[in-house]
């Protein structure tokens, strides 16, 4: 993801989502970033020996950013998002390994530092988020998740099954239908580009428009057809 697609902001969009959206041009300059890992948003993480609210995963040829958000304000999930991109920034110059989570390591060290730096740039910038409420996870992306929220899309009137495109036009209309509309075109497009919960590093592929070029009727003969291996 390029620090273009971070320009435009959707103001149906839930408020973490928002945040992310002006904090990640942000940090991508400051860490000089041209892509970004997948960032996975979960409710809590499965607790290893190290507790931690967000973890950085990698192999050799992936990577990718959990983070628990659950009754965690705005402000301190990018501060621990902000971490772990020093991570990614770490592991795409090859600097990590298998001592660089532990605690006072060099590499720990940095992204404490620089992730402050980064804090500090958008503090500035945006201090309205700083009374942001906390994310208690009550309104869930999924229409019917909760009791209080079960049949929201039929009373706003929002067609359920009607195209991304079409949930778009309807996304701008705002108020709850609005974002009712938003959140299921995005549930929608992201079944359809393999399934992704968030924000990939991965371009999607793009399918060519040309016709698909026909062949000739008939077999084709081999040149070889007929001669023996190294005959002339």
């Amino acid at each position: 993801m390029r620090y273009a697609d971070f320009k435009s902001q959707d103001k149906s969009e839930p408020d973490l989502i928002q945040v992310f959206r002006v904090f990640l041009p942000i940090a991508m300059e400051e860490l000089k970033l041209s892509n970004l890992p997948k960032i996975k948003l979960e409710r809590q993480l499965e607790q290893d020996d190290q507790p931690s609210f967000g973890r950085f995963a990698h192999s050799k040829d992936h990577a990718e950013i959990h983070l628990a958000v659950k009754d965690r304000h705005p402000i301190d999930i990018i501060r621990t998002l902000a971490h772990e991109l020093v991570h990614y920034k770490q592991y795409t110059e090859n600097r990590l390994n298998k001592n660089s989570g532990k605690t006072g390591s060099p590499d720990e060290n940095e992204a404490h530092i620089v992730a402050g730096v980064i804090m500090r740039h958008f503090d500035k910038k945006y201090p309205e988020y700083f009374s942001s409420p906390s994310i208690a996870l009550d309104e869930n992306f999924k229409d019917g998740r909760n009791p209080q929220d079960k049949g929201d899309s039929k009373r706003h009137n929002v067609p359920t099954k009607a195209s991304v495109s079409t949930l778009r036009k309807v996304a701008k209309q705002g108020g709850r239908r609005g974002q009712l509309a938003h959140w299921m075109a995005n549930m929608k497009s992201g079944r359809k580009k393999a399934k992704e919960e968030f924000v990939t590093g991965e371009p999607a592929q793009v399918k060519g428009k040309g016709p698909v070029p026909k062949a000739e009727p008939g077999r084709t003969k081999h040149p070889f057809h007929g001669k023996l291996v190294g005959e002339d």
